[in-house]
């Protein structure tokens, strides 16, 4: 039996592409379920990490940070793992801190946990 996050995403890819695109449900559905499988990411941290090395040595000059947004509690995580890989000159606290940058309608916030 398939999850019903997974559904529920089905549900509204489908719908999407019926509506904006102009395609038949038969066509949508069948494109999600050839294409789903492929696409999905099945470590959120990890794939965060690589993709984040991926565009790091394909430009050079730019650095990639790699952020993961919490659709359950509407924050943005800078990922410990990274930090830990690079050195940065912003003092101590990062050294063993987890940031979370906390996204508010009129400001966004930088908070250590």
């Amino acid at each position: 039996m398939p999850d019903v996050r997974s559904v529920y995403e089905k549900t509204i890819f489908v719908d999407t592409l019926r509506r904006s695109h102009g395609w038949t449900r038969e066509k949508s559905e069948q494109f999600f379920d050839q294409k789903a499988t492929r696409f999905e990411i099945q470590e959120p941290v990890d794939f965060a990490l690589e993709e984040a090395q991926r565009l790091s040595s394909l430009f050079s000059n730019l650095k990639v940070v790699p952020l993961l947004y919490n659709v359950d509690n509407d924050r943005m995580y800078l990922l410990k793992k990274w930090l830990e890989e690079y050195e940065f000159e912003s003092g101590s606290a990062l050294e063993d801190a987890n940031l979370l940058i906390e996204r508010k309608p009129e400001r966004a916030s930088l908070s250590i946990e």
